[in-house]
């Protein structure tokens, strides 16, 4: 059958592409997932700070302290667990190329 090996080659180029396509879209759709969660952590925080500061200096210790010890509180956990997720990500991306 001529023309098969040409055939199969473009089919194999097609999908490739498609292949680079569909990461590019997946890497950018992450980028800009990553970038909207520090905008909005960002924002979380600032509204936390100073709705906690806001009712500190009105007369409201000990509740203005609670909201903004546990909107600092919740940051930093969220900081610790995203770097600890992916340190993990990366240690396991390591096992499976070993793997194989």
């Amino acid at each position: 059958m001529p023309g098969v090996t040409k055939l199969l080659i473009e089919k194999a180029v097609q999908n490739m592409q498609y292949r680079m396509d569909s990461e590019r879209r997946a890497l950018n759709i992450n980028n800009l997932k990553s970038f909207a969660g520090l905008i909005f952590g960002f924002l979380i925080g600032m509204f936390g700070l100073g709705g906690g500061f806001y009712l500190t200096f009105k007369g409201y210790n000990v509740i203005g302290i609670i909201f903004s010890s546990s909107t600092l509180v919740t940051l930093v956990m969220s900081f610790i667990y995203g770097s600890q997720s992916k340190r993990n990500g990366k240690h396991r991306k390591e096992e499976l190329i070993n793997q194989s």
